[in-house]
């Protein structure tokens, strides 16, 4: 798990194992009041995918792209200001393969 640096516009890349290249774009929309993500890469797109926290918010797409991205708040609310990463607030995370496996023992323990 390692911890993604973000601004009010932000842009990101991933590699995943299987050597494909994720472009990616972390933005704050004011009119919304939150944080939203695009990425894509040749075969994979995903445009104003609200960040939200959870886990994994790419969690229904773990097995076709192969990480994750994580959220955590200070007081387990959403990242709603625009702020909120540059004081702490708010910490987003990029989930590497190993942290994927052990999310999927935990949900089924879970269920």
């Amino acid at each position: 798990m390692q911890q993604i640096t973000i601004t009010e516009n932000s842009k990101i890349q991933i590699i995943n194992g299987k050597n494909e290249t994720f472009n990616g774009y972390i933005n704050y929309n004011s009119s919304r009041q939150g944080w939203f993500l695009d990425l894509e890469s040749e075969n994979f797109k995903i445009y104003g995918l609200r960040i939200t926290s959870i886990p994994n918010i790419l969690r229904q797409w773990r097995n076709r792209l192969g990480f994750g991205i994580c959220v955590i708040t200070e007081n387990k609310s959403e990242p709603f200001f625009i702020e909120d990463f540059n004081t702490g607030r708010a910490k987003i995370y990029l989930l590497e393969p190993d942290d994927l496996e052990l999310q999927d023992l935990i949900y089924a323990q879970i269920q």
